[in-house]
């Protein structure tokens, strides 16, 4: 959940999604509140609130103009989305199973595509295809042990490729990733 939290790309997604206009979301980046967890703690309000003057108040403010209904409307939701996403958040930590490989989180589709856009530019000699791009269970593994700070084995036989996840081939540990030969 909380690579939900701070992507910037599953936000924009999301927004655009809802039909939040573009120079909106631009408005929402350009004063650094394009995350769901910077929106959920902006200002002080409850989505449970009996008035969403403080709501208005501050997306007038950031906005520079009092949005029209239908934006007020999906901004609302926005809002109420980043509020619930922040206490699930919250509750999944104190709650958390202390078996780290019991539940991995999903790494967001459209943080994902921004990652792997970033290291493609990064790492320019390297032909990426889905055999070389490792599955999106082995990424989402990796993501969080970097959230949680807990490192753990991962067995080699649970690294395969995207398009061995896609085609769902049985892991075989007598099989080598690299090479697909036997090792």
């Amino acid at each position: 959940m909380s690579s939900t939290l701070g992507s910037e790309a599953a936000f924009t997604d999301r927004a655009e999604t809802m039909g939040i206009q573009k120079w909106t979301i631009e408005k929402f980046k350009d004063r650094r509140f394009a995350t769901f967890g910077k929106l959920a703690f902006a200002f002080t309000y409850s989505p449970q609130s009996a008035t969403d003057e403080p709501l208005k108040k501050f997306l007038t403010d950031l906005l520079e103009e009092e949005p029209a209904e239908d934006q007020l409307a999906a901004l609302r939701r926005l809002f109420f989305e980043s509020h619930t996403m922040a206490l699930t958040d919250v509750r999944m930590r104190a709650e958390s199973n202390p078996d780290p490989s019991a539940t991995t989180r999903k790494l967001p589709v459209a943080e994902r595509v921004v990652h792997q856009r970033e290291q493609e530019k990064r790492l320019g000699g390297i032909v990426f295809t889905p055999s070389t791009i490792p599955s999106n269970h082995l990424v989402d593994t990796f993501v969080e042990m970097v959230e949680t700070g807990v490192l753990t084995y991962v067995k080699a036989e649970h690294c395969c490729s995207r398009s061995q996840e896609v085609e769902a081939v049985k892991k075989d540990p007598t099989r080598c990733l690299l090479t697909h030969r036997e090792c």
